[in-house]
C-alpha cells in the first residue's frame, strides 16, 4: 500500500484569520505555524492566475503577514500559502471592496 498522511500532518498552519475582510486596501493574515519555514504567499484571482507572490520566513508559533490589495479591482480573491520545503499548500479567501 502507498504512504498515507493524516489531515493534521498535511496542515502546517492553524488559527488562520484574515482581517479586515472584506478589505479596501491593506489586509493581514495571522496564522500559527507548526514549524519554522519559508512560505510562499500567492494572491490569485478565481481563474487561478497568480497576481502577486512573495516569500516570508515564518517562525514556529504565531505570525502576521501584511498584504497590499489596493491595486486589485473589487471581487473575490484567494491567498495560497505554500510551505516551500514540503510543497504543502493551504488556501484562504478574501474580498476586495
Amino acid at each position: 500500500p502507498g504512504a498515507s498522511a493524516s489531515v493534521e500532518e498535511l496542515s502546517l498552519f492553524s488559527g488562520i484569520t484574515t482581517y479586515p475582510n472584506p478589505t479596501s486596501g491593506y489586509f493581514a493574515i495571522e496564522l500559527t505555524a507548526k514549524t519554522e519555514s519559508a512560505t510562499q504567499f500567492d494572491i490569485l484571482n478565481l481563474a487561478g492566475q497568480v497576481l502577486s507572490s512573495n516569500t516570508q520566513n515564518l517562525m514556529a508559533g504565531k505570525n502576521k503577514v501584511d498584504f497590499d490589495a489596493s491595486s486589485l479591482t473589487e471581487g473575490v480573491y484567494l491567498v495560497r500559502m505554500t510551505e516551500i520545503n514540503s510543497g504543502v499548500s493551504q488556501i484562504i479567501r478574501f474580498v476586495k471592496k
